[in-house]
């Protein structure tokens, strides 16, 4: 199998713009199974191995640069493992990314420790990159993960892992931006490997309208800093500012304090407190509009033209049709990312063709924040139904169960179980009792069910159950 490590390097070789180079790895910390069991209540299969490696990249400005992500490895190396990208939401800092053991870096090592390669590049700007972070940038989000695929597959080979040719594709947040613009770009130039599925998580993916609908509200936002973000992030690609000078888009006040957080003296967190309590003494509540001058938030809201406009359109990610199964998971009551992101993109996507995308609200009551564990949980188990490790050997063996369709109680074949997770569709995660290989899923919702069966034994197997 490592040949297919070797072969893909060939493909990726004959493509200039994404044949990067690994220019470094550091081991960071190995998860054992235990931890995933104690704190996420999985039944993982695998110790996971994590290392930051460095590899080259450009700026947006076409200039060589070298960037930075997070490699997690099963700790065996026996089989071949499909790979997973994912892509980490809004950082605080340059080092609040996962190539640099921050919370985002234990996501992608929950699907490691069920047989994923996963990958998560910390993006232009932050990690070991320097300069102003282009935020929901849709070309450089992208770009960042084709070249670390490419440095991925040389580190694999060095390590002398085996992979097969599978490639999912997740991420939350800014990161679900990002993940359905990469996931465009590999549709369109799979690069040698079998896409199988994706899943896009409560991200921006029409940011032309979220913006345009934040810049009109005179509601209250808690975030204002998304604002200021977006556009140094866009001033970078586009100039948005005129003369490239922040005064002559933000409010004196306001430049001031995002100055602030360019220097490094603030963090995202620390300036949005800020902006907040300068809108509030000054206007009441936190608009974000209140930020721009007058004739800019003008000019904005009148002239489709304007470069803000223009720059916000060429970043939605949603106009064209998946061909892999994709889901866009959202919770309803997000405060952050309006979950209308998700319908919109939905429904053009099935406008433009496509018959294998579908948007699902994972919890309606969810916030941002609370929305990630079951929409990670949900993708988790989306994810396993395609999953192999080689073209023959499965990370998790399915095994069926009697009687199926079942109203109380089903029955395992075999050895005696030692533990049991039902995961419905929108990702809940159920603890049924049981007792010897019988299971009572009696008080049970009706509904489709992926099974997470443990044996006395020490192994482990998946089943799907049709509940009545």
């Amino acid at each position: 199998m490592k040949k297919n490590c070797t072969l893909l390097l060939l493909l990726f070789g004959a493509l200039p713009l994404v044949a990067q180079q690994l220019v470094s790895s550091t081991y960071l910390k190995t998860y054992p199974v235990s931890y995933f069991v104690q704190e996420f209540g999985l039944f993982a299969s695998y110790d996971v191995d994590q290392y930051r490696i460095i590899y080259t990249s450009k700026e947006v400005n076409d200039e060589p640069t070298t960037v930075s992500g997070l490699v997690c490895l099963p700790k065996v190396k026996t089989s071949g493992y499909p790979m997973l990208v994912y892509q980490h939401g809004t950082a605080g800092s340059r080092t609040e990314v996962p190539g640099y053991e921050s919370f985002e870096g234990l996501l992608p090592s929950i699907f490691s420790s069920l047989g994923f390669i996963s990958i998560a590049p910390d993006y232009l700007g932050l990690g070991v990159d320097t300069g102003i972070h282009p935020y929901v940038h849709a070309a450089s989000e992208s770009w960042v993960a084709q070249h670390m695929l490419s440095a991925t597959l040389q580190f694999l080979d060095e390590k002398g892992y085996n992979t097969t040719k599978d490639l999912f594709f997740t991420g939350y947040s800014q990161g679900g931006h990002a993940s359905m613009a990469f996931h465009r770009s590999m549709e369109a130039n799979n690069m040698g490997f079998d896409l199988k599925a994706a899943s896009h998580m409560s991200g921006p993916y029409s940011i032309s309208t979220g913006m345009k609908q934040l810049l009109i509200s005179d509601e209250a936002y808690g975030t204002v800093a998304y604002i200021a973000l977006v556009a140094l992030g866009y001033n970078e690609v586009y100039g948005i500012f005129p003369q490239n000078n922040m005064r002559n888009f933000f409010k004196e006040e306001y430049a001031q304090l995002i100055e602030k957080f360019v220097a490094g003296e603030d963090d995202l967190w620390e300036l949005n407190d800020k902006l907040i309590a300068k809108l509030t003494s000054q206007y009441g509540l936190a608009q974000p509009k209140k930020m721009l001058l007058d004739n800019v938030l003008n000019d904005i809201l009148t002239n489709d033209n304007h470069p803000v406009n223009l720059a916000l359109k060429d970043n939605d990610v949603y106009d064209w049709a998946p061909t892999i199964p994709t889901r866009l998971l959202y919770c309803k009551a997000d405060e952050q990312v309006a979950y209308t992101n998700s319908i919109i993109a939905e429904a053009k996507m099935k406008q433009n063709g496509s018959t294998t995308v579908s948007a699902i609200d994972v919890n309606p009551n969810g916030s941002h924040s609370s929305c990630v564990s079951p929409a990670i949980t949900s993708t988790l188990f989306f994810f396993l139904g395609f999953q192999q490790l080689s073209a023959t050997q499965e990370v998790l063996p399915w095994i069926d169960v009697y009687p199926n369709p079942v109203a109380d109680y089903f029955y395992v074949n075999g050895e005696n179980l030692e533990g049991v997770n039902l995961i419905d569709m929108s990702g809940n995660v159920m603890t049924p009792s049981f007792s010897g290989n019988m299971v009572n899923v009696s008080d049970l919702p009706s509904g489709i069910y992926l099974g997470l069966l443990k044996f006395a034994s020490g192994g482990t197997s998946r089943t799907k159950i049709v509940i009545r």
